[in-house]
């Protein structure tokens, strides 16, 4: 998912929101017990998040998202395992470019 992350870099996604926004997914009371919610839930959930990036950037590579995160029966559920993995990605293994961009002189 290297271009999921450098998508989310490009539109300087903040980790924080990121975080927060899987926070509310695991929070929701239609979790099962194999931490998978509805595809459906998924999407109002970030459509009701508090910020803008979540609402607009996030949801502008949704396809990337839920290539990755969609559960294989086609059961039309999202595992949430897979998108904490994702998050946790992006948070702790910054892109080339954006480390670059941080080590430029002001």
């Amino acid at each position: 998912m290297p271009e999921l992350m450098s998508m989310w870099a490009r539109c300087n996604v903040d980790f924080r929101y990121l975080i927060s926004f899987k926070n509310n997914l695991f929070d929701s009371p239609e979790l099962d017990s194999f931490n998978r919610i509805s595809l459906q839930e998924y999407r109002r959930i970030r459509n009701e998040h508090d910020n803008a990036k979540i609402k607009n950037e996030v949801s502008g590579t949704d396809h990337m998202i839920l290539n990755a995160i969609t559960c294989e029966d086609n059961s039309n559920m999202v595992e949430l395992n897979k998108f904490a993995d994702l998050v946790d990605l992006y948070v702790y293994h910054p892109v080339k470019e954006a480390i670059k961009n941080m080590q430029k002189s002001p």
